[in-house]
């Protein structure tokens, strides 16, 4: 018997093109700081990475990621 669960996956939810969907300029505009945040974690040193660093970087991306669900077109509180 063979597992077709992915193939039902890709079914459920086809892939999106990249034309699908085309953020206005604030939405580009947090992408970007999106981006620049993900590069300063990336370039924080470890000595750096204290309790509050980590407190601070998940609500940091906590936002984020809510910020980069609205602008997919989903509503990240239902």
């Amino acid at each position: 018997m063979t597992d077709n669960s992915d193939a039902r996956d890709r079914a459920a939810h086809p892939p999106m093109s990249r034309s699908a969907v085309v953020p206005s300029s604030t939405d580009a505009a947090r992408i970007v700081e999106i981006l620049q945040l993900l590069a300063a974690f990336d370039s924080t040193q470890p000595a750096e990475m204290t309790a509050p660093f980590y407190e601070h970087g998940y609500w940091e991306l906590h936002l984020a990621v809510r910020d980069l669900l609205r602008i997919l077109g989903h509503d990240p509180d239902d």
